[in-house]
Order: structure tokens, then C-alpha cells, then sequence
């Protein structure tokens, strides 16, 4: 994954199975949002949280940059990502999105 400011562009670079290299570039202006999903369940014999850093696009496309059991971790890539591209973060624009499942 490659910020660059200079050109304004995002770019996700994969290699498939065959071994070929996929790049897939958006412009950073239409990035809006970088959150923090929670996913998993939590219950009584299973729980399986994961905290994922994605980045929703305008088009309604995302890219997930990290996942992780950790929400310190999380949230410190989350903080460096929007440091990086804004100039400046607070702890209360770290957006947690709850989208996990537990059994009262």
C-alpha cells in the first residue's frame, strides 16, 4: 500500500497466485473515511473479536489495511494513517464501527 501525497494517489498493490502483480489506484480525494470495523462474537464458549482498519471510498468500495485482535493496534495505525494524509488526529476522530455479533 503506497500514500503519495505528491500525486495525490493511493495505490494497493497485490501479487496473484500466479505470481502477477495487480495495482489498483484512487485518487485520494475520494477517500472518505478511514475507520476502525469491530467484527467477531462474543459469547459464552466462542469469541473471536477482530478489529479491521479499512478505507471507504466515494464509490462505495473499501480497502482494508490492517486486521488485528488488538484495538490498541488498531487505532494507532488508524491515527498514523490520518496523521499522514490530514495533518493532524485526535483520539476522538478514531471511529469505532461495532458490527459484531454477542448473546446477552
Amino acid at each position: 500500500i503506497t500514500f503519495d501525497k505528491a500525486n495525490e494517489v493511493f495505490v494497493r498493490s497485490r501479487t496473484t497466485i500466479f505470481c502477477q502483480s495487480e495495482n489498483k489506484v484512487s485518487s485520494l480525494r475520494d477517500i472518505i473515511a478511514i475507520r476502525i470495523i469491530k467484527r467477531g462474537h462474543e459469547g459464552v464458549n466462542v469469541y473471536t473479536i477482530h478489529y479491521k482498519v479499512v478505507i471507504l471510498f466515494v464509490d462505495g468500495t473499501y480497502n482494508q489495511i490492517l486486521e488485528t485482535s488488538s484495538l490498541h493496534k488498531a487505532k494507532s495505525q488508524c491515527f498514523t494513517i490520518k496523521t499522514f494524509l490530514y495533518g493532524r488526529c485526535r483520539e476522538a476522530d478514531l471511529e469505532v464501527v461495532d458490527d459484531s455479533t454477542s448473546i446477552a
